[in-house]
């Protein structure tokens, strides 16, 4: 064969799409595309060359007498026409993979789709199902493989509590000592925990009883506030002290506790403008005189959402946990002739205890929390026929036609709330339904009311510092800062005092006792006090 002397460009077809490879220059050299070395190449005892680019050098070879023709392959996607000769620089295109070059079948291609050139061509695709047999089983780490075991916060204290030799009975019965919406907080924290544990190198069993990983956990999440880390702490508490009730509580080892007044230290939260002052409460009374009276003209719905309201504002209680629980039960009017008075119970209060309150009617009809209550009863007592006795005392659906009224949740109760606030003008994006309990016993003690009374009144504890630190929040004229400062600045001569003067008639002198005390005479003497004595 006479060496091949090509001096055109080469152009081959592919479908659609038309390519042009380089210009073939005559060589006198032979180029191998090298499959196998041990079989393509021939032994050459020099050293060989560097490889460089996928790509091997070597010593030039004699002259060949024939030059590799070009051999009929199946058309390209893209610009990989293969090469006459060797080339000293460039990229190696991959080549195609291939399952039959005889019987290549045209396959149709998607217009738009982008070609890259590492797709594959393969002959006849026939999509195989899954066969589950097949699968190969993989280990995964001993705590995953068993996630009921440390995944679940109250099934681990219920079978610690069975192997203690209780009954089912009783440990479902000492579940209750906490309320649900507390016992979901806790089973978050306690899945934060299991989770971190299953994060470490090596993994640690969350149910060990080891100071140092608690500590590391709760610096691994020291971003958190205080009032979070300790409700993780707490969450893990309530494991601990039931598998562990032997062993010292967490919250009383040294190192927890130096943890916690360390986050305390580091932390400077200035307090937002809601939490020093709230809204007045008259805002509100005054949609409800405008937009929510008389009573008698109002709709079941309206008629609804200002009881609502009005008994927030004259109990003082919680809208969610408190009025949004009400049950239609714990409602008792007290009638003589006409209503006087409306006896309320909450049941389920955080405080733990059955908390009541009596209140009166007033004056302003349109206001009356006892009548506008009385009203809501009377034209709710056909609908209450077919409810539980355990029934709310407000409800959900009065207004739809399709679904029949039922007992509200606290949630939307709360809501009600909310949006009536917003309809009145209060800035709802700063203050929830939860601050009208703040902002109607605020009021009250701006009117007179002494502090202690309110206390009563709304069933704070008299012996705790709730209410002044969380829900006093006078306005700045009527906060004792105020006061203070009024006085600092007043004139000289107003500041006056009035003092008793004692003078004694007759003292013996000379001694180191005086057993016996003349008789003494008093007298009111004016002092005027020095300025700099206010600071004293």
């Amino acid at each position: 064969m006479q060496p091949a002397q090509h001096q055109g460009n080469i152009s081959t077809r592919s479908g659609d799409y038309e390519h042009s490879g380089r210009q073939i220059k005559p060589t006198e050299e032979a180029a191998i595309r090298i499959n196998d070395s041990k079989k393509d190449v021939q032994l050459y005892t020099k050293k060989m060359g560097e490889a460089e680019n996928r790509r091997l050098c070597s010593a030039p070879q004699p002259p060949a007498a024939n030059v590799l023709d070009m051999v009929n392959r199946p058309s390209s996607f893209s610009c990989r026409c293969p090469a006459t000769s060797m080339v000293t620089e460039g990229d190696v295109f991959i080549s195609t993979l291939e399952t039959d070059t005889l019987s290549t079948e045209k396959t149709s291609r998607t217009k738009g789709k982008a070609i890259s050139s590492s797709d594959s061509i393969v002959a006849q695709p026939i999509p195989v199902p899954d066969d589950p047999k097949d699968e190969t089983p993989t280990t995964t780490n001993h705590l995953e493989n068993k996630p009921e075991m440390v995944s679940s916060r109250l099934a681990i204290i219920n079978n610690s509590r069975l192997q203690d030799g209780l009954d089912e009975e009783t440990v479902n019965f000492l579940n209750r000592k906490t309320r649900q919406s507390t016992q979901k907080i806790c089973d978050n924290g306690w899945n934060h925990w299991t989770s971190w544990c299953r994060q470490q190198q090596p993994s640690c069993d969350p149910l060990d009883y080891d100071i140092k990983n608690l500590l590391r956990f709760l610096q691994d999440n020291k971003e958190y506030s205080s009032t979070h880390l300790n409700t993780l702490r707490s969450s893990i508490a309530s494991v601990f002290s039931i598998i562990h009730s032997q062993k010292q509580p967490i919250a009383d080892q040294p190192l927890i506790k130096d943890f916690f007044t360390a986050k305390r230290n580091s932390e400077v939260k200035i307090p937002s403008e809601q939490q020093l002052a709230t809204w007045d409460v008259n805002i509100l009374v005054e949609y409800i005189k405008m937009e929510l009276s008389p009573t008698s003209g109002l709709s079941l719905v309206q008629l609804q959402l200002k009881t609502i309201l009005l008994l927030c504002i004259a109990t003082m209680w919680r809208p969610r946990s408190d009025i949004g629980r009400l049950q239609y039960h714990d409602v008792i009017l007290k009638q003589d002739g006409t209503t006087t008075s409306i006896l309320l119970h909450a049941r389920t209060p955080k405080e733990g205890q059955v908390k009541s309150v009596t209140l009166g009617t007033i004056e302003d009809e349109n206001v009356c929390p006892v009548r506008t209550a009385h009203q809501f009863i009377l034209k709710t007592a056909t609908i209450r026929q077919t409810l539980p006795k355990d029934q709310t005392f407000f409800l959900a659906y009065l207004d739809s036609t399709t679904k029949h009224p039922t007992s509200v949740r606290p949630t939307t109760v709360a809501n009600w709330i909310k949006s009536a606030m917003d309809k009145a003008g209060i800035d709802t994006n700063n203050y929830q339904a939860h601050s009208i309990r703040a902002a109607s016993s605020t009021k009250a003690v701006e009117l007179g009311h002494s502090i202690k009374d309110v206390k009563k009144h709304a069933n704070w504890s008299l012996n705790s510092n709730t209410f002044e630190q969380y829900y006093y929040k006078p306005s700045s004229q009527s906060s004792s800062s105020t006061a203070i400062s009024n006085s600092i600045f007043s004139c000289p001569e107003k500041r006056i005092t009035s003092e008793v003067e004692v003078e004694s008639t007759g003292i013996r002198l000379g001694t180191t006792t005086n057993t016996n005390v003349d008789e003494t005479k008093t007298e009111d003497a004016i002092h005027t006090r020095p300025w700099y004595r206010f600071f004293g």
